[in-house]
C-alpha cells in the first residue's frame, strides 16, 4: 500500500476555495433575496426541461405567488441546497394528509 503525503498548506488552501454546501429548510418567513434564488432555480430547471411540469417558464410574479404559497401549506415542506449561501436546487416533502 502507497503513502500518500499530503502539504497541509496546500490542502488548507484548496479547502478554503471549496464551496460550502448546506441543506435546510425554508419558512413562511423567506427573505427577497432567497425567493430571487428560488425562482432563478425554478426558472432554470424548466428552462432544462426538467421538473414542476410547466411547459414555458411562468412570469417572475407567478413563480413568487407559487413558491410563497409552497411556504405556507402546512402539510408540504420546501428543502433547499445552497452552495456558497446561494439557493441552487429545491425538493417539497408532501406529507400524508392529518385525517390519514
Amino acid at each position: 500500500m502507497a503513502t500518500i503525503s499530503i502539504d497541509p498548506e496546500k490542502f488548507d488552501q484548496v479547502r478554503a476555495k471549496a464551496a460550502s454546501t448546506r441543506v435546510e429548510r425554508l419558512t413562511e418567513n423567506i427573505n427577497d433575496y432567497d425567493l430571487h434564488d428560488l425562482c432563478d432555480s425554478t426558472d432554470a430547471a424548466i428552462t432544462a426541461g426538467g421538473g414542476f411540469g410547466w411547459l414555458a417558464v411562468p412570469s417572475r410574479e407567478k413563480l413568487q405567488r407559487y413558491w410563497r404559497g409552497c411556504l405556507l401549506i402546512n402539510d408540504r415542506k420546501v428543502v433547499v441546497s445552497r452552495v456558497d449561501g446561494v439557493i441552487a436546487g429545491s425538493t417539497q416533502l408532501h406529507l400524508a394528509p392529518s385525517n390519514n
